[in-house]
């Protein structure tokens, strides 16, 4: 951000706070002031876009392990398929459409 910058509050932290705050802004090559700036904007963006920025940890593990389910669930299907495709020889069943005429498909019955 850059800028004239005016003073909008003063705020004071108790010494656990600031050091907290302190190890955090060092950790990201910044200052107290821009770091606290930084923050409080990125806190505001997240309310301002409420349900979309913020993501619900437990939702997401829930719908992972519903995807899981699902796939599990695919997973057997396709093997009761499969059992029931052994069961019929698909290579013995030839047709060709190609080879049909206009008049079999008016007698057809279905």
């Amino acid at each position: 951000m850059n800028g004239k910058r005016d003073q909008l509050v003063g705020i004071r932290f108790t010494e656990e706070e600031r050091e907290l705050i302190e190890n955090f802004a060092d950790e990201r090559n910044l200052n107290l002031s821009d770091f606290i700036r930084e923050s409080i904007f990125s806190h505001m963006y997240n309310l301002k876009n409420k349900g979309k920025a913020n993501m619900d940890l437990g939702e997401f593990i829930n719908s992972l392990k519903k995807i899981n389910q699902a796939n599990e669930i695919i997973d057997l299907n396709l093997e009761k398929l499969k059992k029931n495709l052994d069961i019929i020889d698909l290579k013995r069943i030839e047709f060709d459409f190609t080879k049909i005429k206009h008049s079999d498909l008016k007698n057809l019955e279905i």
